[in-house]
């Protein structure tokens, strides 16, 4: 009987201390779930605590894991390229060949053309230019070249746009290759940022002597991109008298533009009696074809030479 009464103790034991287990892992058991979900996105290890200890902790780790949610969606929003760091897209110059509306060519002076050519002389290619809205930006060019006859004798300079509301600035600048007989416009941001821009330009040409030694009538036309730009109204082409010999003339007149002078100046050589022959009492007389200037008294030169070394 008193076995029997220490057994019936023990096992009354053992159920408390088990049923005092049970109640005690079971307080415990939801700090330790919420620690283990509140530490999986952390690399440190975390301490388990009674419930009351890890509250604060606990509300820290979830602001944490917010702000890095947070910061994590703001990346997503602007997301750089894959492999490499985003770079800003930039945009390669183009060609625009529709800019040229109308061409005439002038004498020097911006007046009719109405008399032949000599070798050397000079006359006016006159140009206007409307560039098309929202098609071109700074830094595209527009090629224009002329007939292969010429030779452009001018120098790189500036095109002046108007808008729409009148405002004047720098729509291009002209680049002049004289070798392959062409300009290159390169427009500003004034013609990229501003509406119905319009405006004219032109440059001096002359009859290249080396290619076209003898007389010939050359149609002026321009040539932009692929498109030929011909006169506006029709003109008829220009008249050229070509090279002549020495020996197939007693008197002589050739000029030139001097353009890098101070004063744009006109330079004339006039060569007499290369035939040779007996001229008597003779007088030389020489009318300018325009009001516009004046010769210099102080710059005539006479010189002699012997026919042999080709200037008299």
């Amino acid at each position: 009987m008193k076995k029997e009464r220490q057994m019936k103790q023990f096992m009354s034991k053992f159920l408390n201390a088990v049923s005092l287990f049970l109640l005690m892992f079971s307080m415990f058991s939801t700090p330790l779930v919420t620690v283990a979900e509140t530490s999986e996105g952390t690399s440190s290890t975390e301490v388990v605590q009674p419930e009351s200890a890890i509250e604060a902790p606990s509300s820290a780790t979830e602001d944490t894991s917010t702000e890095a949610v947070s910061s994590e969606a703001s990346v997503t929003e602007t997301p750089a390229p894959a492999g490499g760091v985003r770079a800003a897209a930039t945009r390669a110059p183009k060609e625009v060949d529709d800019v040229i509306t109308s061409i005439k060519y002038t004498n020097n002076e911006g007046g009719e053309l109405n008399w032949s050519l000599a070798p050397w002389a000079t006359f006016k290619i006159n140009a206007t230019f409307a560039l098309p809205n929202n098609k071109i930006h700074a830094g595209d060019t527009t090629t224009v070249s002329v007939p292969s006859q010429l030779i452009i004798n001018s120098t790189d300079y500036e095109l002046k746009g108007i808008d729409k509301d009148g405002n004047e600035q720098i729509a291009a600048y002209a680049h002049v290759d004289p070798t392959y007989k062409k300009l290159t416009l390169t427009y500003t941001d004034f013609a990229e940022k501003n509406s119905d821009v319009e405006g004219n330009f032109f440059f001096y040409v002359r009859v290249d002597h080396l290619l076209v030694p003898n007389a010939e009538k050359i149609p002026i036309s321009l040539t932009v991109g692929n498109k030929i730009v011909p006169n506006d109204p029709p003109q008829p082409p220009v008249d050229y008298i070509g090279v002549e010999k020495p020996d197939t003339y007693t008197l002589n007149k050739v000029g030139s533009y001097n353009r890098e002078a101070t004063t744009p100046t006109l330079n004339y050589t006039i060569a007499i009696n290369r035939k040779p022959i007996n001229i008597k009492n003779a007088v030389l007389r020489d009318t300018l074809q325009f009001t516009n200037a004046k010769y210099d008294k102080n710059s005539f030169i006479v010189e002699k030479r012997s026919v042999g070394m080709g200037k008299c």
